[in-house]
């Protein structure tokens, strides 16, 4: 996210080395996201770039789990009829 007091990259955790961090940070320069004045920032220096490390801005919130928590009930029902269906034709049909 670019602001006017400089670059906001967001993440869920804290687990990249400064050198990845630089690395990323040149990425995301190269592919035109961020201004190419923040490219070239001396060894060590992410200048002008802060991390925004906070895991719950990731997480899915309370209407997509119950809507979630629905559907896959829905379908584990389903499945268990269907196959209940399958099992008892197949007891049928083996009698015969």
């Amino acid at each position: 996210m670019v602001r006017p007091e400089g670059v906001v990259i967001r993440a869920s955790r804290d687990c990249f080395s400064e050198e990845r961090k630089l690395c990323f940070i040149r990425e995301l320069a190269a592919e035109g996201f961020i201004d190419e004045a923040v490219r070239w920032r001396p060894s060590g220096s992410l200048g002008g770039v802060r991390w925004h490390v906070d895991a719950a801005a990731f997480l899915p919130d309370a209407a997509c789990v119950a809507r979630t928590r629905r559907w896959m009930l829905r379908l584990l029902f389903s499945a268990g009829a269907l196959w209940l269906c399958l099992m008892g034709t197949l007891l049928l049909l083996a009698r015969q």
